[in-house]
């Protein structure tokens, strides 16, 4: 059966949506809700105390086409700190002066390989090199360094802990058996595909 979605340009209430203001105002906030009920949970925070960005590494790369930069992302919560790598490629004419380059951010989810900042290994799913070449910057992260889908030998985890995650650092403690909240940040209320009855999205 497949899912049924609400109409784009009518709101919950069956008011058509037609002016730029209805959009902004009444329409894309109801969107906005669908997502944090249905897909992404709710967000802790705006952003986190105390982040920081410290370069720690950064030289030519792609035979001079780019600069890359090694950055350490790092920030505090009511449980805890957590750092996280990134790394993110430049135009040198960007670089050079030229202005600020739109970037592409890729979160790589599987094998680390695919992000390799030397570019030794290069993939298909983050063509960093095309992107450089057309003038954009392009910058990725390592999923699994914020909240692990791998073990050491590369399987799937098959039941994620998230108090072994970045979202310990924000939730409110939870006890071994203990649940964690449906509509959480991160915690996709469409994960148990099989396990929970298929419903339909609120049309009216």
């Amino acid at each position: 059966m497949p899912l049924e979605l609400p109409p784009l340009m009518t709101s919950t209430s069956g008011t058509p949506i037609l002016t730029p203001e209805a959009w902004r105002t009444l329409r894309r906030p109801e969107l906005l809700e669908l997502f944090r009920h249905y897909v992404f949970g709710r967000n802790p925070i705006d952003r986190p105390p105390n982040l920081t960005f410290t370069v720690t590494d950064e030289s030519p790369a792609m035979d001079g086409q780019a600069l890359r930069k090694q950055i350490t992302i790092a920030f505090t919560g009511p449980h805890g700190k957590w750092s996280f790598p990134l790394v993110l490629f430049i135009p040198t004419s960007a670089s050079a002066g030229s202005g600020p380059a739109p970037v592409f951010l890729y979160l790589n989810i599987g094998d680390r390989k695919r992000i390799d900042p030397t570019r030794q290994i290069q993939s298909d799913v983050w063509p960093a090199e095309t992107l450089i070449a057309r003038g954009y910057a392009t910058a990725a992260f390592q999923v699994d360094d914020l909240s692990p889908n791998l073990n050491p030998s590369g399987d799937r985890i098959p039941q994620h802990d998230f108090r072994t995650s970045v979202h310990a650092l924000f939730d409110p403690p939870l006890a071994p058996d203990s649940p964690r909240a449906s509509d959480a940040r991160g915690h996709h209320r469409r994960l148990g595909v099989g396990r929970q009855p298929r419903r339909r999205l609120p049309t009216n």
